[in-house]
């Protein structure tokens, strides 16, 4: 049986933390290092106008011939720019949809589901960026929650990633009760000296083999956040008698 590998990564617009220098190319370089089959992005850009003939789009930078199918949920939308989550495969995509999770306009958050055009048992695939504040979270958590139930069925496997900003640790066990999924984190926040497990993986219906946070180099360097790193079975369907 064939052992995935998905990462979810806040790739902070593709600036560097500090000096705010562009590293969307050193990104792509080391996301395809990583093997990865899967990717579930935050705070990609979906389009920035640098002057009246350059226009930059992460997608075409980050996508190739290891993720030639992909998804772009664009959520906070300026006059120069918008950015959002996205989602790489290198599986095809059957249908992907962009669930608005906004509480209040000055903070723009979505969630993107993809299913994957597999047969049974089949696998959705969900990046998510959820708010700084606690009261606004729990709003979001609820909606998406409700979401999941209503889009997903209880069988199917799901894979839930993103940076969470969930500072008390609260959203894992609403999750668990109300949608049997399993958690996964690990500190990932600040990337050069991480203290906090903001980022998240949450699954349910599949056999997990393998977790970390990359907090080595070069990727302790390139976002303000760390990649989490899952490797992963698919439990196979069974037959009815």
């Amino acid at each position: 049986m064939k052992t995935w590998r998905l990462i979810t990564y806040n790739i902070h617009k593709g600036v560097t933390p500090f000096r705010n220098l562009n590293v969307v190319d050193r990104v792509r370089l080391s996301l395809k290092e990583s093997d990865a089959d899967f990717l579930l992005l935050q705070e990609v850009v979906g389009e920035k106008r640098l002057s009246r003939a350059k226009v930059e789009k992460h997608l075409e930078s980050l996508a190739d011939e290891r993720w030639p199918y992909h998804a772009y949920g664009k959520n906070a939308v300026f006059p120069t720019r918008n950015h959002g989550n996205a989602i790489l495969s290198a599986e095809p995509i059957k249908k992907f949809f962009n669930k608005d999770l906004t509480v209040y306009s000055v903070e723009k958050r979505g969630l993107l589901h993809c299913v994957l055009d597999w047969k049974a048992p089949g696998l959705h695939l969900c990046s998510v960026h959820l708010d700084l504040f606690e009261f606004t979270r729990r709003v979001q958590v609820e909606a998406l929650t409700r979401y999941l139930k209503e889009h997903i069925p209880p069988e199917a496997p799901l894979i839930l990633g993103g940076d969470f900003n969930d500072w008390n640790r609260k959203v894992g066990l609403q999750l668990e009760q109300e949608l049997g999924m399993q958690e996964f984190l690990a500190p990932s926040f600040p990337a050069w000296h991480p203290i906090l497990p903001l980022d998240r993986l949450y699954v349910r219906g599949v056999k997990v083999s393998k977790f970390e946070a990359w907090a080595h180099a070069p990727w302790n360097r390139l976002s303000d956040h760390l990649p989490l790193c899952l490797e992963f079975r698919l439990s196979p369907v069974s037959k009815k008698t």
